[in-house]
């Protein structure tokens, strides 16, 4: 596996999301708190803390943001609402054909039409064109552009607002990279880069690769196969808790790590083991045996006899019993002279409790 390591985020990248969130009034805010909702509200203090440089990013250019850019004072905000507001039913914005015409410019292929299409409605494009057409067709700007894109599974409306960005695709090229530069201002005054978090989370990026190569995106990130490409790996600053992958069948692999990805997944692997016990717990509180065994140690420990006649059963039985609270450590042990006495850990309670929440929100 090849790849090239950079050491600053990819800004245009980083304005496309950021500006997606943000004129459409979102906030990283509410992915941290869906998480602490999902993972359970124990996990609060570490989420935090995942979150907390990007999210004072994201406020700072909020708080910052112009869109009154040199030369389209009059219609930037609303160039700007165009490019980036999202519609329901459809998982891109216009911005993205912009996003994708430079970077397929930059390897020498200069077809808006392509971008167009592609970004729109892929499945449209493969329909006419196959998975992997060598070389890349150079659609017509004419009739056939707009046989193609009549045939795109877009609404009435965003096929309108396609062709009102085509026919001024270098003005809007202009503002993007406008704006684009504006945000790379404010990401750098918010948070410099190459600093010493970024270089040393690129660096241990570096060392992955050498040592597990793409075993390293198998196992955890279900990435297929990457032998025979080229990884362009960037740090991400805004995005917390994802790696993203772009590419098509005539560019590089572009590949935007969160600075954290590797925390959060060793994170969620222990939260997804937590969950696996908060079964188990609630198993445990679905047998009266069991949940009647905890409900007397509330008030104070207890040895085995004692339990079997407040519970009506065997000494046997409550062993039986024990095994499984011991082993979710929901139990501890206790000798005082010539007995065996059990005691609640009401700690771990409360926390399974907490974990059991995530399996329902």
């Amino acid at each position: 596996m090849r790849y090239k390591i950079y050491y600053e985020p990819m800004y245009e990248n980083e304005c496309l999301f950021m500006l997606r969130y943000i004129i459409n009034g979102k906030s990283l805010k509410t992915d941290r708190d869906d998480m602490i909702k999902r993972r359970g509200t124990r996990y609060k203090s570490i989420v935090t803390r995942y979150f907390k440089k990007a999210i004072a990013l994201e406020d700072y250019v909020r708080k910052n943001l112009k869109y009154d850019i040199p030369g389209y004072k009059e219609t930037s905000k609303q160039m700007a609402d165009f490019l980036f507001m999202e519609n329901e039913g459809r998982d891109y914005i216009f911005a993205d054909i912009i996003f994708a015409y430079h970077q397929h410019k930059q390897r020498g292929i200069d077809n808006k039409e392509f971008n167009f299409i592609f970004t729109i409605d892929g499945d449209c494009y493969t329909k006419h064109f196959g998975d992997n057409p060598d070389p890349l067709p150079v659609i017509e700007p004419n009739k056939e552009f707009f046989m193609l894109l009549d045939e795109c599974s877009a609404s009435y409306e965003d096929k309108l607002n396609a062709i009102r960005l085509y026919y001024k695709f270098e003005l809007y090229c202009e503002y993007f990279a406008a704006l684009v530069s504006h945000v790379k201002l404010l990401i750098q005054e918010s948070w410099p880069t190459p600093n010493d978090e970024v270089t040393a989370f690129m660096n241990s990026l570096a060392i992955r690769f050498d040592n597990e190569g793409e075993k390293y995106f198998l196992d955890n990130f279900n990435v297929g196969s990457l032998d025979d490409d080229i990884l362009h790996v960037y740090p991400s600053l805004y995005r917390v808790n994802s790696l993203s992958i772009w590419a098509t069948y005539y560019t590089d692999i572009s590949v935007f790590f969160s600075l954290y990805i590797a925390d959060i997944l060793e994170f969620v692997k222990n939260t997804d083991d937590n969950t696996s016990q908060a079964e188990s717990f609630l198993k445990c509180l679905s047998d009266n045996t069991k949940l009647n065994i905890l409900k007397l140690l509330k008030d104070g420990p207890m040895y085995g006899s004692q339990l079997a006649e407040k519970l009506e059963c065997t000494s046997a039985n409550i062993s039986h019993h024990m095994n499984a609270l011991i082993s979710l450590d929901l139990i501890t042990i206790e000798k005082q002279n010539n007995r065996v006495y059990f005691n609640l850990n009401s700690k771990n309670v409360i926390r399974y409790l907490d974990d059991a929440k995530g399996l329902f929100s």
